[in-house]
């Protein structure tokens, strides 16, 4: 402990040695207040504007993605099993926050989050770096609740849904969105999913499996934090 795997470095402060683990836990925090700052004074319009070429850029090749996929897709699945808290009792309150504008948990839960906010027609506008791709981009998650939309089969223990298409700016589907929750015994079970468009890079598809863990994980540990007030 204290030592920097791969180096001689030891660090140490009050005659405590730290860990790399420690001083990236530091890191993490500080760097969480940071882009929070920094959006705050922003906002989410000042957020697009800033990243307006990045964002061009992101839906020539996001269209391109879709073209040459033939409209196969390629899931982003990540499972959660949470220890308390109702399946049905999270989905509201995960939507009263975005109807509710709360920038702080929306944009704080994932470092990949830009600008989370609803939109007039009460889709959720999106813009985010998606699985540590190096640019940003901007989406509409459109629910349609329809379990045609849905790429893969229900799963009958997972009754609470969300089902919706993702859909650039222009109209062009990029993909699907297909989150299913259930309750259990001791609290309740997800199974996130996401679905882009085949010709995406895989370590894209495969990186966004990591996005969900850390957006749903803040987002559920938020959610708990309301059972124990």
């Amino acid at each position: 402990m204290g030592t920097h795997q791969g180096s001689e470095m030891r660090t140490e402060i009050n005659g405590v040695a730290l860990s790399e683990i420690d001083l990236l836990r530091w890191e993490v925090e500080r760097a969480r207040v940071a882009k929070a700052l920094f959006l705050k004074h922003l906002g989410p319009d000042g957020t697009i504007a800033l990243f307006k070429k990045e964002l061009d850029e992101s839906a020539v090749v996001a269209k391109k993605w879709v073209e040459a996929s033939g409209g196969r897709l390629a899931p982003s699945i990540t499972l959660f099993d949470v220890q308390g808290g109702k399946a049905a009792e999270f989905l509201s309150w995960l939507h009263e926050r975005f109807a509710s504008r709360d920038y702080e948990l929306l944009n704080g839960s994932c470092p990949e989050h830009f600008a989370l906010q609803p939109s007039p027609e009460g889709w959720m506008d999106v813009t985010e770096t998606i699985g540590g791709w190096g640019l940003p981009i901007r989406f509409y998650v459109v629910p349609t609740g329809l379990e045609s939309d849905g790429p893969d089969p229900i799963d009958p223990a997972l009754p609470h849904r969300l089902i919706g298409r993702i859909r650039g700016l222009d109209g062009v589907e990029y993909g699907r969105v297909m989150h299913q929750f259930g309750d259990t015994a001791s609290g309740f079970r997800a199974r996130l999913g996401v679905y882009w468009p085949a010709a995406a890079p895989v370590d894209l598809v495969e990186g966004h499996q990591w996005h969900l863990a850390c957006e749903f994980n803040l987002w559920v540990k938020a959610y708990l934090s309301t059972k124990k007030a």
